[in-house]
């Protein structure tokens, strides 16, 4: 299928979503995936008209091997503005109740 949308994903566990990623190339969205928050900014920052959207995790580490967290959420939706839509996808139903 033809590219449609160029989406950011800032997620530490993309391995455990291969059905989402296969789904996501077979719509024509072509997912570029950062493991950390500091990755994903730099990412951004570096490509900022090239993003359709983002796909933040809410749970995600700031850097490589440190844990997984929500302190840094707010300032990856800080960085990013209202230059795109941000959606915010968590499997930590703690964090949304």
């Amino acid at each position: 299928m033809e590219k449609l949308y160029d989406v950011l994903w800032i997620e530490d566990d993309a391995e455990g979503s291969k059905s989402f990623i296969r789904y996501c190339k077979e719509e024509g969205i072509d997912l570029r995936i950062c493991p950390t928050r500091e990755e994903g900014i730099k990412v951004f920052e570096n490509e900022k008209t090239k993003w359709d959207a983002v796909i933040l995790d809410a749970k995600c580490p700031n850097k490589a091997n440190s844990i997984a967290d929500v302190d840094g959420f707010m300032d990856v939706v800080r960085v990013i503005g209202n230059n795109v839509p941000i959606f915010v996808y968590t499997g930590e139903l703690e964090i949304i109740a």
